[in-house]
């Protein structure tokens, strides 16, 4: 299975995050799939990694996030008003 789990919703799912501009938004990445590696990158915004695999780790910010099978990581994002 190719798939991935963004806040416990897969993609056929369509979920959909509401926020304000300037908010910080948490999101939880988890690669669900058996075999496969997934890039991930939000066009525009800084990913702060603060959390791996369920534990706490000194935030780092990011452009583009590889996560391999099974991996999971927290990510805070700042979506600004355009």
């Amino acid at each position: 299975a190719y798939t991935y789990l963004i806040n416990g919703h897969g993609p056929a799912e369509n979920w959909t995050g509401l926020f304000r501009a300037g908010e910080r938004v948490r999101l939880r990445v988890i690669n669900a799939g058996a075999q496969s590696i997934f890039n991930l990158r939000i066009p525009g915004l800084k990913l702060l990694v603060v959390a791996a695999d369920g534990i706490d780790v000194r935030p780092v910010e990011i452009d583009e996030l590889q996560i391999g099978n099974a991996e999971t990581y927290d990510v805070i994002v700042v979506p600004e008003d355009r």
